[in-house]
């Protein structure tokens, strides 16, 4: 119990409804701390078919289709890069945040072959796209290998949320 009489099972000792239901619910498998979860894994092809492209899933901010719920009548706005700078970074923008949405995907489905393959296709293409928009524009990380040894670059040029026209 605390000062408002709450103890974080219910207001005065009693367990709400909906906690006791969720327990009586929960899987007897779910409540042995002994069960070997690994043996009970297997490899699944492919469960979530919806993935959607990168610029897409940028730009709607969800790579899933089947998980995007639009509010009302908003229309997700279509980015123009004004340059080939502002082209690059979005372009790395947008593979990033889908790496990132696969990364929490791969958490809940780590057996999913077909989000596997393609995070690790996205991971080629952003690094490729890394490296050349430093060799053109400088390091967009700390740790690029084109900030050198000796000098320090990463101050040098614009940060890429400086980029303007």
């Amino acid at each position: 119990m605390n000062e408002y009489n709450y103890d974080y099972l219910g207001i005065n000792g009693i367990i709400p409804n909906s906690a006791v239901n969720f327990m009586n619910n929960i899987p007897n498998n779910m409540l042995n701390p002994n069960i070997n979860y690994n043996q009970n894994m297997k490899i699944e092809p492919n469960i979530n078919n919806n993935i959607i492209d990168p610029t897409k899933g940028f730009i709607r901010g969800n790579m899933f289709n089947n998980l995007y719920n639009q509010y009302k009548n908003y229309k997700p706005n279509n980015l123009n890069p004004q340059n080939e700078r502002e082209a690059m970074l979005m372009n790395y923008q947008q593979y990033n945040f889908a790496l990132n949405d696969l990364n929490l995907y791969l958490d809940n489905y780590p057996n999913d072959t077909g989000a596997i393959n393609l995070y690790k296709e996205y991971l080629n293409i952003i690094k490729k796209i890394q490296e050349e928009y430093e060799k053109e524009y400088g390091p967009l990380k700390c740790n690029s290998m084109y900030i050198g040894n000796n000098t320090w670059k990463w101050n040098n040029n614009p940060w890429p949320w400086e980029v303007v026209k």
